[in-house]
């Protein structure tokens, strides 16, 4: 076993140590010491810089970890959103009150057709015109009001896991 001397990097005093020592104790100050070794030098490092290091280093991990978890999120709820739009004339679009309007106005005039038909004499395919109507009209206001309930529960789940995420990130900041 050869002995090497090295320095104290927190008061610079001289230890002694052995050539294959990874750590060791300064006998004057008591710092914690790693002996590091290169290729043409022996030097020590407090231990305590190092586990500040790894410390400083696992919060940027930690910082990086919830950004990921949230970008993550984000392109998740980008493909849910698509589930619930439905699509229109002019494209697809979110469902909600203009679907709602359109299918009770079709309501309207298909019970305005029905009963124009029951009154006039010769009315029947009006009456079943009308009658057609508000059974598609009927469909499509139930099926839209689910699919806009479906989409706002979807939307509050995620804004909730979004904003705790958020509330992550801005702890470990």
């Amino acid at each position: 076993m050869n002995l090497v001397t090295v320095r104290c990097n927190e008061c610079g005093a001289p230890l002694e140590t052995s050539d294959s020592a990874r750590y060791l104790t300064c006998n004057h100050c008591g710092s914690q010491l790693s002996v590091q070794r290169t290729a043409s030098s022996i030097f020590t490092e407090k231990l305590e810089a190092i586990e500040e290091r790894t410390e400083a280093i696992a919060g940027s991990i930690d910082v990086i970890r919830v950004q990921n978890d949230i970008a993550q999120l984000d392109r998740e709820w980008v493909m849910e959103r698509e589930k619930h739009l439905v699509r229109g004339k002019r494209g697809t679009h979110e469902p909600g009150a203009g679907d709602v309007i359109g299918s009770v106005v079709g309501l309207v005039v298909g019970l305005i057709m029905l009963c124009a038909g029951m009154s006039a004499s010769s009315g029947g395919m009006m009456s079943m015109i009308g009658l057609f109507f508000i059974v598609m009209c009927g469909v499509g206001l139930v099926s839209g009001m689910g699919k806009a309930e479906r989409l706002r529960s979807a939307r509050t789940l995620y804004e909730s896991r979004r904003q705790e995420l958020q509330a992550e990130l801005a702890r470990l900041r």
